[in-house]
């Protein structure tokens, strides 16, 4: 039996799973170091430190998926892999002045690198591309029934200038 927000996270799991892309998991831990290393802002780097952690590279509690799909883009390219479609949807951990307990909400990270398909008979091999993401992207807003847009914006060091974009729901950031 599962929450209501459960069975809706698992439903999406298996819809992103289904349309091809491999869900990544990874550790809920982070350092400052590592944020750091991913480009992401300084205001990341403010983490829900742990009182006991097992090693300095898991001193406090990820507040983005970024580093951890980096990381693990990084690893794939060092042996070999020609194409990565990931994604990985979990909670990240933001930190609530005067609570002791951190705010949890869920995020979904989606990365693509390398070739968008294989070359066959009836098209050539590309490299995957931003209407690649905008189609997961659509693939998600369908999901929840919300219509979503894309607003071009400089987002952090960690992009490409000038490739970066944010995505918008009535108007808002998402």
């Amino acid at each position: 039996v599962f929450a209501p927000e459960q069975k809706v996270v698992r439903k999406l799991r298996n819809l992103l799973v289904n349309q091809g892309l491999t869900e990544a998991m990874s550790w809920t831990f982070t350092s400052v170091a590592e944020i750091r290393r991913s480009g992401l802002p300084e205001s990341f780097e403010n983490i829900v430190a742990l009182q006991n952690p097992l090693t300095e590279d898991c001193a406090g509690m990820r507040t983005s998926l970024i580093p951890n799909l980096l990381a693990m883009a990084e690893y794939n390219a060092k042996r070999g892999a020609q194409r990565l479609s990931l994604f990985e949807l979990g909670p990240v951990y933001l930190p609530k002045e005067g609570e002791d307990l951190p705010f949890e909400p869920m995020h979904l990270g989606i990365l693509l690198a390398g070739q968008a398909h294989s070359a066959h008979w009836a098209e050539k091999a590309r490299a995957t591309d931003v209407y690649d993401l905008k189609g997961w992207l659509e693939t998600v807003s369908g999901f929840f029934g919300v219509p979503l847009s894309l607003s071009a914006h400089d987002l952090m060091a960690v992009f490409q200038k000038g490739m970066g974009a944010k995505v918008l729901m009535d108007g808002k950031k998402v």
